[in-house]
């Protein structure tokens, strides 16, 4: 097909958005087209796309003439998956790759990969959970703290009545700085004579 040719040179210039718009149009002129299903899932992984990278790989399966070639869809959809960080439907993906192909030697290693993943992501769970537990057991016992909290909170008590104090006596030196003023202005004012506003 020579839409489906035309994509495969723009997937090998890495123009792959363009090269996934061919083989779609490649797939209008020709439903069936196993190569068009297939390299449109190449075509959306190298886009980034992965989500419908895995779509159109799982649309090429039923098109694809052998195990062979449907493992490696399997397989491919097994990278996308592992690139998404979604372990289990890798490890589903990749086990189902060998089950058609044993002989995969791909998926075998990305497989062993993943478990390994799995394994150390379930082993951080597990540490998460423990520490989670820990803090939970840590909260519990806080009840013993809150008395000996209220037992240093009664001491402090003094520090308040000092700035009570301290505002009391704020207070009364801003009265007699107040005083101070007014008697001030008194004072100027009485020196100064008073001239009538009109002259009778």
């Amino acid at each position: 097909n020579k839409t489906v040719r035309e994509g495969n040179r723009l997937y090998q210039d890495k123009v792959y958005d363009k090269a996934a718009d061919l083989y779609r149009k490649a797939l209008e002129q020709q439903p069936g087209l196993a190569a068009a299903k297939y390299n449109l899932g190449h075509a959306l992984y190298k886009a980034g796309k992965k989500e419908e990278a895995i779509a159109a790989y799982k649309d090429a399966m039923e098109a694809l003439p052998n195990a062979t070639d449907q493992s490696n869809a399997w397989y491919n959809q097994g990278v996308a998956w592992q690139n998404m960080q979604k372990l289990k439907e890798c490890i589903s993906a990749y086990k189902e790759s060998l089950r058609l192909d044993p002989t995969n030697q791909d998926a075998r290693q990305n497989l062993q990969q993943a478990l390994k993943q799995m394994e150390q992501q379930q082993q951080q769970q597990q540490k998460n959970k423990n520490e989670e537990q820990k803090k939970d057991s840590k909260q519990q016992e806080q009840p013993q703290q809150p008395n000996q909290q209220n037992k240093q909170k009664e001491p402090r008590q003094q520090p308040s009545k000092i700035s009570r104090q301290e505002d009391e006596n704020r207070l009364k030196t801003l009265l007699q700085q107040e005083k101070a003023l007014q008697d001030k202005l008194n004072r100027q004012h009485q020196a100064s004579p008073v001239k009538p506003d009109k002259d009778w």
